[in-house]
């Protein structure tokens, strides 16, 4: 049956997004209630664009969804053009509609496109079982992955399926922390100050290495800080560890339907014979796995250690819908011209 969406006003939309949610337990973190009200209290609520989903002239709605209003750039082939987006797409993964019963029904894309067609949509990080039918003008490519792993039913099980080497390096590890006089400090509260530790090691961590993060923007910090408010007493997991007077490791977690994902970490560079961006996941596992939970996932990025922890890479979806065949004519255009420029400037690098 076809489906349409209707525009609501923002506090009707996340009344709905509450039942949603709770209705809908196969569903992640973002675009959660938690996700949409810490996006409100980031960017304001005129930002956000509330829909309900409704199966023909039903007069109940099936599902839910709430998109980010924002401009196209100039890749996009139409800059400037007014854009919808998963609300801070560069921050989550797994993104979908929320159905009130459950099961999915493929045409929710469409819906919106139809109900906004003056928009461009571009929703990338889409979960892979989102079962979108593409509209007029629209393209699905395959989005950056996440790393994930169905839990175990407790942490010795989880323990028990590691490789027997890095098994032994995690316990190792965590014996010369405690032997180093190490103090773990669980959070619930979203103090700003564990916060603040957490956000000042993960760029320490990173300025060690020279590279830049999502999570540097100014905009990105305040919205992750809101939901760990958001969560607080819930699916908030911060852990910050002392050595002495200071803080050397850190990590900003949440829990969301029994989905654990590890969003922010970071430590002290001068503390690398600890071990301690291992250490700072590993203690919160040992802590969640016992607590039940349905699926770990340390988000995107192809690293070793990810897969020292029995990860391993999901697809996300991307959908793009320019909304015309001009607008989609212009679009390959642009990245017909990225990719010759990016040739040319590899084949002047290798040159050189």
């Amino acid at each position: 049956m076809t489906l349409r969406a209707q525009q609501l006003d923002h506090d009707a939309g996340m009344a709905l997004a509450r039942c949603a949610d709770a209705a809908d337990r196969a569903a992640g973190l973002a675009g959660a209630p938690q996700w949409l009200a810490a996006a409100a209290t980031t960017l304001g609520q005129d930002r956000l664009v509330h829909f309900a989903l409704y199966e023909g002239d039903a007069a109940a709605p099936c599902g839910q969804l709430t998109l980010e209003r924002t401009r196209a750039d100039w890749r996009s082939g139409s800059p400037g053009r007014s854009t919808l987006v998963w609300p801070f797409a560069e921050l989550g993964f797994g993104y979908r509609p929320r159905w009130l019963d459950g099961v999915p029904r493929p045409g929710w894309l469409a819906a919106v496109a139809a109900a906004r067609p003056e928009a461009r949509l571009e929703l990338r990080r889409t979960a892979p079982n989102a079962a979108a039918e593409l509209p007029a003008h629209g393209e699905q490519t395959a989005g950056i992955g996440t790393w994930c792993a169905t839990a175990p039913t407790n942490a010795a099980a989880w323990l028990a399926s590691l490789q027997g080497k890095h098994r032994r390096d995690l316990h190792k590890y965590r014996r010369d922390i405690a032997a180093a006089g190490g103090l773990w400090r669980d959070d619930g509260s979203a103090d700003s100050n564990l916060l603040d530790a957490c956000f000042r090691l993960h760029r320490a961590r990173l300025h060690d290495k020279g590279t830049a993060s999502a999570y540097f923007a100014a905009s990105a910090e305040q919205f992750l800080r809101a939901l760990a408010r958001e969560a607080a007493g819930a699916g908030l997991r911060l852990s910050v560890l002392q050595l002495g007077e200071r803080y050397a490791a850190a990590c900003l977690s949440f829990v969301h339907h029994g989905r654990y994902q590890a969003f922010v970490s970071g430590w002290d560079p001068n503390q690398r014979r600890l071990d301690l961006g291992r250490q700072v996941l590993f203690h919160q596992l040992l802590a969640e796995l016992d607590r039940g939970l349905v699926e770990i996932d340390f988000l995107g990025g192809d690293l070793a250690y990810k897969r020292e922890f029995g990860l391993a890479k999901q697809p996300t979806t991307d959908f793009v819908v320019h909304g015309s065949g001009l607008a989609t004519l212009r679009a390959k255009a642009v990245a017909s011209a990225l990719s010759i420029y990016r040739m040319a400037r590899r084949r002047v690098t290798e040159v050189r």
